[in-house]
């Protein structure tokens, strides 16, 4: 073999290395990566959610139907964007373990997006029937950003 073909093998060698090692790594992050990343954005998004309907949530005074509406479809959403996320997260093995050690305990997931479904229920109401479930409202959000791992405000 001349030493043009030894330059040239280990050329095409080191590209098709090259390549193969690119895609695997595009594939390993697309499947494992990106999904914990999202989810992570998702419970970010909650605590937005919580911290901007606030007035909304935990103030029935300052309710109207139209900002009720938004409140109310917003808690839904950010419920279903965390469950559709935790169904990205890759299935059993130890790569799911690994997704959900970076992440709060999947049942807490879940069950914070039921505690966010509920919540948005109670964003109609007015009057006394609002003042009569404003405990359960607070509770239902500190449960809420027990679950999901945030910190408290006081702490910072």
């Amino acid at each position: 073999m001349s030493e043009w073909e030894q330059i040239l093998y280990t050329a095409f060698a080191t590209l098709i290395g090259g390549t193969i090692l690119y895609v695997v790594g595009e594939l390993l992050s697309k499947r494992y990566i990106d999904p914990i990343d999202e989810l992570r954005r998702q419970i970010s998004q909650v605590r937005y959610v919580l911290s901007f309907f606030a007035p909304v949530i935990h103030t029935p005074i300052s309710r109207n139907d139209e900002r009720s509406t938004e409140a109310a479809r917003a808690l839904r959403e950010v419920s279903a964007n965390l469950l559709s996320m935790l169904e990205l997260l890759p299935n059993g093995g130890p790569f799911r373990r690994l997704a959900l050690r970076a992440l709060p305990p999947e049942e807490d997931i879940e069950d914070a997006a039921i505690h966010l479904r509920a919540l948005s229920t109670h964003m109609h109401e007015m009057g006394d029937e609002a003042d009569e479930s404003i405990q359960q409202v607070n509770a239902r959000v500190r449960k809420i950003q027990s679950l999901l791992g945030f910190r408290d405000e006081d702490e910072n």
